[in-house]
């Protein structure tokens, strides 16, 4: 099925949707990255048709689900779960204490997401969660959801966000007169990282290419889940 999601780029685009016009408006990618050092940033997004009744946080459970449970991570899960200690410590949020640790896949709901400050298998830490309200069929415009993860430490060689993100088609506030029972979302990956500890950028160069590839098979894996919902 993942052969056959054709996921856009932002850089080749030229137009991420949710990063363009909200992402330095969060205040997690300035906790991430304090010193405002090089960035790498990747941005990708599909659309695709879901059923109208599947509310944003489904959309986004099953992406989170899909991203960090899935066959492409399940490596360097065992990894981290063998590991089983907290890899994330970022200063800004020494006084927050993580509200839940996922250890296991089966902990990821597909209708619910991880409560605010849950810790993913020891690196993902939820920090931000801005989820639509009202009803699927309540029309609304343009971005409506998104979750927020950061990751890393600021003594260390890595610190970053990642962000996902649903956004509802234009369509939804025109009169439905197809009687169509499935609808347009995007959905949206967006990523920045920096070296804390030096404002250089992140090496090696071959590393960073793989990490491009990764993310696109991790985002296909959540954007998968997703669609087994239809």
């Amino acid at each position: 099925m993942h052969t056959l999601l054709r996921v856009k780029s932002g850089q080749a685009c030229g137009a991420p949707l949710y990063t363009k016009r909200r992402w330095k408006e969060s205040k997690w990618v300035k906790i991430a990255n304090p010193d405002d050092h090089v960035t790498i940033n990747d941005t990708r997004h599909i659309t695709i048709r879901v059923s109208k009744t599947i509310s944003d946080e489904e959309i986004l459970a099953r992406f989170v689900k899909g991203f960090f449970g899935g066959h492409v991570l399940a490596i360097e899960r065992g990894l981290l779960k063998a590991k089983n200690k907290e890899l994330t410590d970022l200063q800004a949020l020494s006084t927050t204490p993580v509200s839940s640790k996922i250890w296991s896949k089966a902990q990821l709901s597909t209708h619910k997401l991880p409560p605010l400050h849950a810790l993913i298998f020891g690196v993902w830490r939820l920090v931000e969660s801005q989820v639509e309200a009202g009803p699927p069929s309540q029309p609304h415009l343009g971005p409506s959801s998104h979750v927020d993860f950061v990751f890393g430490w600021n003594d260390g060689f890595i610190a970053g966000i990642h962000r996902f993100s649903v956004i509802r088609a234009d369509n939804e506030a025109k009169p439905d007169t197809n009687h169509d029972s499935t609808t347009n979302v995007t959905i949206e990956y967006a990523h920045t990282s920096c070296n804390p500890k030096e404002n250089k950028p992140l090496k090696p160069d071959a590393l960073m290419t793989l990490h491009m590839w990764y993310a696109l098979l991790l985002f296909r894996e959540g954007v998968g889940e997703v669609l087994k919902a239809q």
